[in-house]
């Protein structure tokens, strides 16, 4: 306990959960990465936050707000390097109205910005966020995802039933994250329509639930395969203006369809607002494009990773290639594509590559 604080104005602590929550989350985590599927790679995220009052509650010292804020913000830094070819939006619900305050966002500031300029006041309205929602997805063919962050348990304005089955319909996938308890409407809102539902219990819970969410959704049959327009800029170091900030900056990147510069990689260019990225990042954004294999189990022997002895050991379906515990978790976590599988990579030379949205 602190000797500068009361005891009613610490943390509450509900020490008798902590025991085995660890493993939880760690079993929902790689369960959701090593599902076998095809997965999107061309996201397009809207971010509803509640800046209704409720967002003010102190139940999370110092409030809810600053540790939604602080999510929000550790958020888009892991999607965006997990994603580098998909985009989040940014939309707030404050008094009863929404509206859409990035439709891309290319910095952190950003998200500052908004939490400073927004204090929490009035009520939530799902209605409303339904609208916002409908206008930011017109005319978008890639996977489609809501994230709703709310704090309250009322809602205001017109009903939300009006517009839910038009969004379901168009295969808009809606994950939903309560600050305080399980509401009923949101949790089969995102049942409905294959989203994420959790309750925060604790502050940590909130960077969680979205770190699941930055892990991309199977392939969508409602996003239609089209072209996407990608750009590969190159650095530049001249003491001029970047268009992100608007600030002298002594290098950047030139945007080969604008030659505006900005100041980083992966992004999207505030000018003519297409994707830009380096080989590398296609590369991260086409691991989620194919499942890693489901290894069998073999006995024990030597690991062909690790060089480990006399340890249980599984076997890889398409090089046969006999992997310890820690190795495969390895590669069905973070590679998503086994090492070993030399023939399937030389069957696959030359291939043309099709991105899937």
């Amino acid at each position: 306990m602190d000797s500068n604080k009361f005891r009613w104005e610490e943390a509450f602590q509900n020490t008798w959960e902590k025991h085995g929550k660890g493993d939880a989350i760690f079993a929902l985590n790689v369960t959701r990465r090593t599902e076998n599927m095809q997965r999107g790679i061309v996201r397009r995220v809207l971010l509803v936050l509640d800046m209704s009052s409720s967002i003010e509650e102190r139940d999370f010292l110092p409030s809810r707000k600053y540790y939604v804020k602080k999510g929000v913000i550790k958020f888009f830094r892991e999607f965006t390097e997990s994603n580098p070819l998909s985009t989040v939006g940014l939309a707030v619900v404050c008094g009863g109205m929404s509206y859409l305050v990035s439709s891309i966002l290319c910095e952190e500031d950003e998200i500052e910005m908004c939490f400073a300029q927004n204090e929490g006041q009035g009520g939530f309205s799902l209605g409303s966020a339904f609208e916002t929602v409908k206008e930011f997805f017109q005319g978008c063919s890639f996977l489609k995802e809501v994230i709703f962050i709310v704090s309250g348990f009322t809602f205001v304005g017109r009903s939300p039933f009006i517009l839910k089955n038009s969004l379901i319909n168009k295969g808009i996938i809606m994950h939903t994250i309560h600050m305080a308890g399980e509401m009923e409407i949101l949790r089969k809102i995102s049942e409905e329509c294959g989203g994420i539902f959790g309750i925060v219990n604790c502050p940590e819970d909130l960077s969680t639930l979205l770190g699941l969410i930055c892990i991309p959704p199977p392939h969508s049959a409602s996003a239609r395969l089209s072209m996407l327009k990608i750009g590969f800029p190159s650095s530049i170091q001249e003491n001029t203006i970047c268009a992100c900030h608007l600030e002298l900056k002594e290098w950047g990147y030139e945007c080969p369809f604008c030659t505006t510069k900005v100041c980083k990689v992966p992004g999207v260019c505030p000018i003519c607002e297409n994707i830009l990225s380096a080989p590398v990042h296609l590369l991260k954004a086409l691991h989620w494009s194919d499942s890693a294999p489901i290894y069998a189990p073999e006995g024990k022997g030597r690991c062909r990773g690790c060089s480990e002895e006399n340890i249980q050991l599984n076997g890889c379906p398409g090089c046969k290639s006999r992997l310890c515990m820690d190795c495969t978790g390895f590669i069905r976590q973070e590679l998503n594509f086994c090492i070993f599988c030399t023939e399937a990579a030389g069957a696959q030379e030359g291939a043309v590559v099709k991105i899937e949205s």
